[in-house]
């Protein structure tokens, strides 16, 4: 069978710099290819079977936050869910979602 695998990766910038949230906030690099097309390099991406795992994923994630005078845990910064749909023989991405939340 050549089924479809779903992944997702999840990271933040803050400060003008990007840290992979699912890897202990390591930095990743944002990177345009020859075609144009931007890259986050570095960012680890889970595959997911289920949008439970897709929850259970974001719940361990470490974001960014500071109490405000509204808000005890506000976050600081953006975030970006990345959700792509890759064909595994080829590791030819097929789709991707881009979710963004801004601070």
């Amino acid at each position: 069978g050549g089924g479809l695998t779903v992944r997702a990766g999840f990271f933040e910038i803050y400060r003008g710099k990007c840290f992979d949230l699912l890897n202990k906030k390591r930095s990743v690099q944002v990177m345009e290819d020859e075609h144009g097309a931007q890259h986050v390099v570095g960012l680890h991406q889970s595959t997911l079977a289920s949008a439970e795992e897709l929850l259970l994923l974001l719940s361990t994630s470490d974001r960014t936050t500071r109490a405000t005078a509204q808000n005890t845990h506000s976050s600081r910064s953006h975030a970006v869910l990345q959700i792509e749909v890759v064909e595994p023989a080829s590791e030819s991405v097929r789709c991707k979602l881009s979710l963004v939340d801004l601070a």
